[in-house]
């Protein structure tokens, strides 16, 4: 993790912003699963795929097929542990970067963190892990810069749905604004690095 003042901050980040719909921890955007928009909480310390929270599935049921879907239990989350239907989904976009044949955990909870009825999910490091990532907390935008693993293939099942965070994040988030040792302070423990 890189935290810079925001005076440090040129914007010379050669992608399309993102706007931060909230800057608060964590911070939520605007993305879209198979062109449907929803909001979407950056969960830097989840070392899982894309998760969908059942009320926004249940409101687009034609368009999430759920059809070739796995049960899976999910321990040791925050709110408890989660029941989950593990799919792949036709498309994911963030900004302009649509990614084909994502796996995502569709959360049956009706009650906890997961169980929101006005996010449409949690975007975690199986996602997030393809790209830099720059939160411009000060102009309260995001940047999603593709990196090395932005081309490699979702895995079917396997350590992305552990939800035990990595020792050592492979995705480097940076932070500017006012709210950046707030977020460093959330991320680092929850995910065991800092620089």
């Amino acid at each position: 993790m890189t935290v810079t003042e925001p005076s440090a901050f040129n914007g010379s980040i050669d992608e399309q912003p993102v706007a931060l719909l909230s800057t608060g921890t964590p911070p939520i955007i605007s993305a879209a699963v198979n062109g449907i928009p929803g909001s979407y909480m950056l969960d830097f310390g989840n070392a899982g795929p894309l998760f969908f929270f059942r009320a926004f599935v249940e409101s687009h049921q034609s368009s999430i097929d759920l059809s070739h879907s796995v049960t899976e239990k999910v321990p040791g989350v925050v709110g408890g542990d989660l029941e989950a239907k593990l799919t792949r989904i036709e498309s994911f976009s963030i900004g302009p970067h649509l990614r084909r044949g994502a796996v995502a955990a569709v959360v049956q909870n009706q009650s906890g963190a997961f169980a929101s009825k006005s996010l449409a999910g949690n975007i975690g490091a199986e996602i997030l892990s393809r790209f830099t990532v720059t939160l411009d907390y000060a102009h309260a935008r995001a940047y999603f810069e593709p990196n090395s693993r932005y081309g490699d293939l979702f895995p079917a099942r396997g350590p992305a749905y552990r939800m035990t965070p990595p020792q050592r994040a492979p995705w480097s988030p940076r932070c500017f604004g006012r709210d950046r040792l707030r977020l460093r302070q959330a991320l680092t423990p929850a995910i065991g690095y800092s620089r």
